[in-house]
């Protein structure tokens, strides 16, 4: 099969007009371009009887090419054998058009063959099957009926005697928005162009009506042909036996590739435990296991987590005016005494405001009890206030709490009997 790329086709109406001093109806020479980027369409030409379009005449058809394009030394056409066909490459609808009024190609100087001519494909062409058609149309009534607003309704023909036809259309390479036929909207696919037979020849490529074989072949009268395993090419065993000989050995060779794959696949994982001592595996190294190191202010009395949530429950009422003992160090020494001050000073307070309002109403008796009382109540020693003495928190706070007792001893003892 010869390519479109190696033939050059006829020069189009275009040029044809713009050469000036050529009577109309003179044969123009053809053009030399490359048909690759100028050759947009394809014809196909074949044979309405049986008959062979290898014995054409390459002469004869350019002649008859000429004859009906208006050219001369036209270059771009091919003969297909499987199809039995000729494949015309030409530039133009134009030239389209006059291919395909084509009726008779030349075999001999005073023999013709009738043919008939289609156009088959293009750069900008693009063919669709339409379903919904009324059958018993001619081509161009189809054509006439048919409608497309993107495209342009090239060709048209009926598949077979139904209601179904091939259209070709020209434009965009996107497909059609809708397709229409006498106002109705029709449904279209894509043609995908399937594989012929030939029930005459029984090959593929072409049909009955244009098969190059003048008579039928018989399967009958040809002899069986003996079947051949297709891997020895020997005829004493069945194609899909296990007894041909390159199957065994490729089935032998198959095992033997897979043991020793696998004998290498157990070395290498043999290779990376060590032989001598394995148990040696299982013993820590001081790597492994680095010494721990308790920290030096570790707080081990956490919270759990139901204490955290419950703490708002159940939190202590602390007196109002009661300043808070914050645990510090040895530089705040000087804010704990301070404190211890102030809470002597209330103590005291609170006394004396107690022992004011337990006196009698009358002078002579509040004069008399001014004296055991000032006799009863003991002088709180402030050696702590008058020289700082180094404690530790704990001790700290047992300090106070002992204050606080022998000062609650000491109101105890300054009520009045009920």
């Amino acid at each position: 099969m010869i390519g479109k790329s190696d033939y050059t086709n006829s020069i189009t109406d275009k040029n044809r007009g713009s050469h000036t001093g050529k009577q109309a109806g003179v044969p123009l020479p053809a053009a030399v371009a490359s048909p690759g980027t100028e050759s947009k369409y394809k014809v196909v030409v074949k044979p309405r009887e049986c008959f062979d379009v290898s014995k054409l005449s390459n002469r004869l058809l350019q002649s008859a090419f000429d004859t009906c394009l208006n050219t001369t030394a036209f270059q771009g056409f091919s003969i297909h054998h499987p199809t039995n066909s000729v494949s015309v490459w030409v530039r133009s609808l134009a030239d389209v058009d006059r291919l395909t009024h084509l009726q008779t190609l030349p075999v001999t100087a005073d023999c013709t063959v009738q043919v008939q001519a289609y156009l088959s494909s293009g750069s900008d062409l693009r063919r669709y099957v339409v379903s919904g058609v009324d059958p018993g149309e001619s081509p161009e009534g189809l054509i006439t009926a048919l409608t497309c607003s993107t495209h342009k309704i090239v060709t048209a023909r009926y598949m077979g005697r139904g209601r179904t036809c091939l259209v070709t259309l020209q434009g965009p390479r996107t497909p059609p928005s809708r397709i229409t036929y006498y106002g109705c909207i029709l449904k279209f696919h894509e043609y995908k162009p399937g594989v012929v037979h030939c029930y005459r020849c029984f090959r593929t490529g072409h049909m009955r009506d244009s098969c190059p074989q003048p008579a039928d072949t018989s399967m009958e009268s040809v002899e069986t042909r003996t079947y051949k395993c297709g891997l020895c090419q020997t005829d004493d065993h069945e194609i899909t036996s296990k007894d041909c000989p390159v199957k065994q050995k490729a089935l032998k060779a198959r095992r033997q590739r897979k043991r020793r794959q696998r004998s290498v696949t157990q070395e290498e994982r043999d290779a990376d435990i060590p032989t001598s001592n394995r148990f040696e595996l299982l013993s820590p190294s001081e790597e492994d296991t680095p010494a721990l190191v308790e920290p030096e202010n570790a707080c081990y009395e956490v919270p759990t987590y139901s204490d955290a949530v419950k703490r708002g429950k159940k939190r202590v009422q602390q007196p109002a005016n009661t300043p808070k003992l914050s645990v510090t160090g040895t530089d705040d020494l000087a804010k704990l005494d301070q404190q211890i001050q102030q809470l002597q000073m209330e103590v005291k307070r609170l006394a004396q405001r107690r022992t004011h309002l337990a006196r009698p109403a009358g002078p002579t008796a509040m004069r008399g009890t001014d004296v055991p009382y000032a006799a009863s109540v003991p002088e709180l020693s402030c050696a702590s206030a008058s020289a700082p003495v180094k404690m530790t928190p704990a001790e700290l706070l047992h300090f106070v709490a002992r204050q606080l007792q022998e000062l609650s001893k000491v109101v105890l003892a300054n009520l009045p009997p009920q």
